[in-house]
């Protein structure tokens, strides 16, 4: 098939997901890109080394509030009717298109005449989860108000897609619930065999990836950590960009006598031998966003041998099976306090590698071929 591809995302597990189908696409099919380069987001990603014929549309994101709105409703739309005026001359079979972090579902769908596949991630969640997983500021709540137009081209654009897919059955429940239409689920998967698993002693850290800010839950394991006793409290090894709320974590983390440190830089998954070190040398993963999606980043541990505790909220119920290559516990400090001390007791070489095996039904292949065969149904609509 001839697809065109509309890809407007940052760092982070989504674009990792996407960047592992389309390697594999781009084996048997032909595949153009259509990206937008701005300033924050300087493109130099995953998607950057494929095969591809890449057409890039460069803006400038105004940093100002008022006007980056304005840009949206203005600039933007103009623009992502250009791009598909473009695809939709080119005699495309498909369009496939990743969530947009500018406004979440893709403008462009507004434009297309072809048929689309829409891989959507998450949906808009600053507008449908709790205002206090993200934070207990007044002016948030004032700065997501004056953005409640938003939301709803979001869900005008969503419907404008021909399917769409995501990635758990949680998310699917909740695109479901939202808009109101079939929503398609694919198994994401996680790359394995340049993984080094090692059968020796871990170090006496626990370790977790992800955004310094509240609703990834960083504050929540620093709680669950202080009540741990002194023997098991380990120091929490953060990998991650930065973030919003790093001052107040730090200063949490002094006040309750837990120790952290903190790596930042772009990790890229198992595509980075630091990570993968840090995976193979980690007591424990500990994981406790709140409702997260899926947690690819879940997966990569595991496959590395590490066990996790997480939260039972969101994707984490449809990876981690209790006992067997983690832990779940309630969003209560002392329960997943409890269960951290319960899985460092029963952890052992057997479980890691008994953890590792476990998580190889999860691969990209498969979730290639269920994407290809979506693909096909797209184009027949």
């Amino acid at each position: 098939m001839k697809i065109a591809v509309y890809y407007n995302l940052t760092n982070g597990g989504a674009d990792r997901a996407f960047f592992e189908i389309l390697k594999r696409l781009v084996k048997k099919h032909k595949i153009d890109i259509y990206t937008l380069d701005t300033q924050k987001n300087k493109r130099k990603l995953l998607l950057d080394r494929l095969p591809v014929k890449y057409f890039r549309f460069k803006i400038y994101l105004p940093g100002n509030f008022f006007l980056f709105q304005l840009f949206i409703y203005t600039k933007l739309i103009k623009l992502q009717k250009q791009i598909a005026q473009i695809i939709n001359s080119r005699n495309y079979d498909v369009v496939l298109l990743s969530d947009d972090y500018i406004t979440r579902t893709p403008l462009i769908l507004r434009f297309l005449k072809i048929n689309s596949l829409y891989f959507c991630q998450t949906h808009y969640r600053e507008f449908y989860d709790p205002f206090s997983i993200f934070s207990h500021s007044l002016k948030y709540k004032i700065v997501n108000f004056l953005r409640l137009p938003l939301k709803w081209l979001d869900k005008k654009s969503f419907k404008l897609a021909s399917l769409v897919v995501t990635n758990s059955k949680y998310t699917q429940n909740r695109l479901t619930k939202i808009h109101q239409r079939k929503i398609y689920r694919l198994n994401l998967g996680v790359e394995i065999k340049n993984n080094k698993i090692e059968d020796l002693d871990r170090e006496n850290f626990f370790l977790t990836v992800g955004s310094l800010t509240i609703f990834k839950g960083i504050v929540f394991l620093i709680r669950s950590l202080s009540l741990l006793p002194l023997k098991e409290r380990y120091p929490l090894v953060i990998v991650a960009n930065g973030g919003q709320d790093e001052k107040y974590i730090k200063s949490l983390a002094d006040k309750l006598d837990v120790k952290l440190e903190i790596k930042k830089g772009i990790w890229k998954g198992l595509e980075d031998k630091r990570l993968i070190k840090l995976y193979n040398k980690a007591k424990l993963f500990l994981y406790a966003p709140y409702y997260e999606p899926f947690g690819l980043v879940v997966l990569e541990a595991m496959a590395c041998g590490l066990a996790v505790v997480g939260v039972r909220e969101g994707g984490l119920k449809e990876t981690i099976i209790e006992a067997k290559n983690g832990w779940l516990a309630p969003r209560d400090p002392k329960k997943f306090a409890f269960k951290i001390s319960q899985a460092l007791a029963m952890v052992d070489n057997k479980f890691r590698r008994q953890t590792c095996n476990l998580v190889k039904k999860w691969n990209w292949e498969q979730t290639t071929i269920m994407l290809e065969q979506l693909l096909i149904k797209t184009k027949q609509l």
